[in-house]
């Protein structure tokens, strides 16, 4: 049973990207009525970003509504905390409306803030965000406040040290000190499903669904954003399919090269979704999509 009679349980299906999650909504919504899909994906929050994202089609999205999708434009930076107050604010508006809010996504940190509760942290440094520091600069300037947390992230990317620096002095307290403050609960229990088919299958559908994105303009996409001014820097590019259609257009890589390394990253990727939801969450496995109650 995916959907709880229990108003105040919240439905969430988790799962690796292309495991056919809006395909799995597409069925709830004929068994039941007033179904609002709340997403849980970090880039299909921005604008302009529909074809590398997977964003349901518009027929989908006019079928049953939508939450936290074209929400930001991609020079915005979205994290899992704003993600998490969000979405309770949608699920809240959905049981006022009487409607079913089921959460379905792949973005694990903003599946945990949103299941797990969220640390008071301080907020975005400008100032520091401003001097655009290298990732070695980073790297040197978190190790002086807390270089146990500097070699635990020596191969983080620019964003995450970012906000380790700001946590760590924002707080005078060290990452892992911050770790075991207690955090503020959820306001909603939810109960998660996974969907995650076989690996040959899933890595089937991954690369057909790379493919099809290509054919529907994958590049013209990534193109139509760098004439707005969007860059590879920026976090919104680093989804996998936008870096890779980037060095394309840098002339970095030919169109071959960029195919083959979004079908392997996002692969790889799809297995550590599926062992972080799993090791994560008490989660119930959604047998097929024609075995689901």
């Amino acid at each position: 049973m995916i959907l709880s009679p229990d108003p105040e349980s919240i439905a969430v299906i988790a799962g690796p990207t292309a495991s056919g999650k809006t395909e799995l909504t597409v069925r709830l919504q004929e068994q039941y009525r007033g179904l609002h899909i709340i997403s849980a994906d970090a880039f299909t929050v921005y604008r302009g970003m529909d074809i590398g994202t997977g964003k349901p089609s518009p027929e989908i999205r006019r079928m049953m509504r939508h939450h936290l999708i074209d929400i930001c434009d991609p020079t915005e930076s979205y994290t899992a905390g704003r993600y998490a107050r969000d979405a309770e604010v949608a699920i809240t508006e959905v049981l006022e409306q009487k409607g079913r809010p089921v959460v379905c996504g792949g973005s694990g940190l903003y599946l945990a803030a949103l299941i797990e509760g969220l640390h008071e942290l301080p907020r975005a440094d400008d100032e520091l965000r401003a001097l655009s520091l290298s990732r070695d600069e980073l790297l040197a300037r978190l190790a002086l406040s807390d270089s146990e947390a500097a070699s635990e992230l020596r191969d983080a990317p620019s964003q995450r040290l970012t906000r380790a620096i700001e946590i760590v002095e924002g707080t005078c307290m060290a990452l892992s000190v911050v770790r075991k403050v207690p955090k503020t609960a959820p306001r909603f229990r939810f109960h998660v499903h996974i969907q995650a088919p076989p690996r040959d299958q899933l890595y089937r559908q991954i690369n057909d669904r790379v493919d099809r994105m290509v054919a529907e303009g994958l590049i013209d996409e990534v193109l139509s954003l760098r004439e707005k001014g969007i860059t590879p820097e920026m976090v919104s590019q680093k989804a996998i399919g936008y870096r890779e259609a980037h060095q394309f257009l840098d002339g970095a890589i030919p169109q071959e090269e960029m195919v083959r390394l979004i079908k392997r990253n996002t692969r790889r990727y799809a297995k550590r979704q599926e062992t972080w939801i799993r090791n994560r969450f008490r989660c119930q496995a959604i047998a097929s999509l024609h075995g689901m109650q």
